[in-house]
């Protein structure tokens, strides 16, 4: 047993579920094997040293009291996070032949923090959106408006090759391979015209900005403070997440929007918000299942995709982009339902003439059918016929 975290992190498929598997465990070890570290990432050093704390407590432990003690300690911990945590670590312990039995590990559970989500998210509205966006540089604005008008999340952005990008498309497309969706499915969404273009700006620096980063990265790799880093990136957006959500935070606190929940102490207003704001708004304009399945919700995923084409859910999203349109003028919105309800009214007058022509001409058809029959009664060598025939019958009775 010598890696127990290292065997178990390395049974999950994705790298940034691996660090936050790992950074619960050390939080487990911190409380009940008296592991330390200098600060709130573990060195390479330090989590060396975890594993040898591991295995060792693995030797000689008791996870039911462990549990109850560590469970103590998560009093002050928002309740998902408690939640989590528990979860991993009675998973890793399972792992590694320590498993508890349905009733111990349902008595513990029963004493995690109650509840969902602490933070209390402030409202962003697009007014708000909009002043954030206008802090920003041109990757920045790029990759949130691109996350705001898709519905993407921020790992699956940051994964998106160059290639799978079709800005000519109407509306423009990015194809989400399943090697790099949450859930493992492949699907299509779409972006805006505001986006595209904010796209098309980075696109025009990307090289440039990328070129000065492998530098800067360079130098910090020479330093042995960072890895080295590629220099061939095929990503549309190739930098990690922590840098696109500094640049959100840097523009929240530059718009005057920074703040913290009293309870938790983060951010009121933060990037995951974008997706929200994709949910929500989209619903306005297209089906909620429509919306849901562009954000890539696995519930949706099955039945819309047996229902729509990839036209029709393009269609949809047209319908739904004024919604989530940001750097218009306010009036815009306004304006567009208005349009709409006059293009409404006008259908349904359109709908009623129609309607009306059509019962005029099928009545035309069936009198036009009518007169046809009587001039064929009325025919002259018809009648003459008619009449011959009635002499003759006369003749012959007398």
């Amino acid at each position: 047993m010598a890696a127990p975290l290292a065997d178990y992190l390395d049974q999950q498929p994705r790298h940034r579920t691996r660090m936050v598997y790992r950074s619960h465990l050390l939080a487990y070890l911190a409380a009940v094997a008296g592991f330390t570290r200098a600060g709130r990432s573990a060195t390479p050093e330090e989590f060396a040293h975890a594993e040898r704390i591991a295995s060792a407590y693995l030797a000689d432990c008791d996870p039911v009291a462990d549990l109850r003690a560590f469970v103590r300690t998560l009093a002050g911990t928002p309740p998902k996070t408690a939640q989590l945590r528990f979860t991993i670590t009675v998973d890793w312990l399972a792992f590694h032949g320590r498993e508890l039995s349905a009733r111990d590990r349902k008595a513990i559970a029963a004493r995690l923090p109650k509840g969902g989500a602490q933070t209390v998210d402030a409202d962003l509205d697009r007014e708000a959106l909009a002043s954030i966006l206008h802090h920003m540089d041109a990757r920045a604005r790029a990759a949130a408006l691109v996350l705001v008008s898709s519905g993407m999340r921020i790992g699956e952005l940051l994964k998106v090759p160059l290639r799978d990008v079709n800005l000519g498309a109407t509306p423009a497309e990015i194809l989400l391979r399943g090697s790099i969706t949450k859930n493992g499915a492949p699907r299509i969404t779409f972006i805006s015209a505001e986006a595209v273009t904010a796209v098309r700006e980075w696109l025009a620096v990307r090289d440039a900005t990328v070129v000065r980063a492998v530098g800067r990265q360079d130098a910090l790799a020479r330093a042995g403070r960072a890895p080295p880093k590629q220099r061939a990136d095929p990503r549309l957006f190739p930098f990690s997440a922590s840098t696109v959500r500094n640049a959100w935070d840097l523009a929240v606190a530059k718009a005057g929007y920074r703040e913290a929940d009293p309870t938790t102490g983060r951010a009121t207003v933060h990037i995951h918000m974008l997706r929200k704001y994709f949910l929500s708004q989209g619903k306005l304009g297209a089906p909620a299942e429509v919306i849901e399945e562009l954000a890539g919700h696995a519930g949706y995923l099955s039945s819309a995709y047996r229902r729509y084409t990839k036209a029709q859910l393009a269609e949809y999203y047209v319908q739904a982009e004024p919604y989530l349109t940001v750097l218009v003028p306010g009036e815009y919105l306004a304006m567009k339902g208005q349009v709409a309800e006059r293009l409404s009214a006008h259908s349904e007058i359109l709908e009623g003439v129609m309607k009306e022509n059509l019962r005029r001409a099928a009545e035309l058809e069936r009198v036009q059918s009518q007169i046809a029959t009587l001039r064929e009664l009325l025919d002259p060598d018809r009648l003459a016929a008619a009449a011959r025939e009635i002499g003759t019958s006369d003749e012959s009775d007398t």
